[in-house]
């Protein structure tokens, strides 16, 4: 059975949805959004504001929906907690100009946590971490605002694999959509650190186009105990692909390249700020053979 707040005017406490919605009015003061398994994306379209002094927590379960919530109002706050993601769920935020909160972080302790913004950041003035065990995904921007000097993203760091995986979700199938996942921008540099146990996951599509971290700063892959991960469709056309783009440089290398799919090879450019992958065409291959 679904839930319906439609047109709520003032949602203030915990909130609980089953493939519900939560639309219109403004200041909703939602701490505790809970979403139960479901076969549909429970949405909030309105504005959240966070107003007391506590973690916010948004808990998705795990529904047969490829996203099992998804918010697309503005989230805004200043508080010295985080907001945190739990559950195994799917949380999209969708805001086209991202969000406008500022606490200490927004942590991923379970499940996927997917952007899709197209300006400002997803994930306001805070720290994202990525935790073991969990995803960060999407094809939208984090950080790069005047300001937001906070907005990195640290990925793993525990026991158990923390996946850094750029591009989006079909909401309806749950294939895997290319797309690229930007942290920074021209107004404010931001950095990317691939601690222990981290994971980059990437796909290259038939179009001639693959999936891409694109940082308005640096990369840390001093860990060592990274990996990255690549699939490539039978049909990818041969040429050079960008994986990883910097414009403040890459320090060190993945550790585990075991999961690079063979003919190809990755390689990292001289000036230091990108990781490539090569395909060969079949002419090539005859040659090398």
């Amino acid at each position: 059975m679904s839930s319906d707040l439609a047109t709520y005017c003032y949602a203030s406490g915990n909130v609980y949805l089953t493939g519900g919605t939560v639309t219109g009015g403004s200041g909703n003061r939602m701490t505790h959004i809970y979403t139960y398994a479901d076969d549909a994306t429970s949405l909030i379209s309105s504005s959240v504001v966070q107003y007391n002094s506590a973690n916010w927590i948004y808990d998705t379960e795990d529904g047969t929906a490829p996203i099992d919530l998804e918010i697309s109002g503005i989230i805004s706050g200043s508080k010295t907690y985080s907001l945190r993601k739990d559950g195994n769920g799917t949380l999209l935020l969708s805001h086209s100009t991202g969000n406008d909160y500022s606490y200490n972080s927004t942590t991923i302790n379970a499940g996927t946590l997917l952007i899709g913004n197209t300006s400002g950041s997803a994930t306001g003035n805070s720290l994202v971490e990525v935790k073991a065990g969990t995803t960060l995904g999407g094809n939208g921007i984090i950080g790069g605002v005047s300001g937001y000097t906070k907005s990195d993203v640290t990925v793993g760091g525990g026991f158990g694999v923390a996946t850094l995986a750029p591009g989006a979700i079909d909401a309806t199938t749950g294939a895997a959509l290319i797309g690229t996942l930007t942290v920074g921008g021209v107004a404010q540099t931001n950095n990317v650190t691939f601690g222990s146990n981290s994971r980059l996951s990437l796909q290259i599509g038939t179009d001639g186009t693959s999936d891409q971290l694109a940082v308005v700063g640096t990369v840390d892959l001093s860990s060592t105990s990274d990996s990255i991960v690549l699939t490539v469709d039978p049909d990818a056309k041969a040429g050079t692909y960008t994986l990883v783009s910097t414009t403040g440089g890459i320090t060190g290398t993945f550790d585990d390249l075991s999961n690079l799919p063979s003919p190809g090879s990755l390689s990292y450019t001289l000036d230091g700020k990108n990781i490539e992958y090569f395909i060969p065409s079949m002419e090539t291959l005859i040659i090398i053979r």
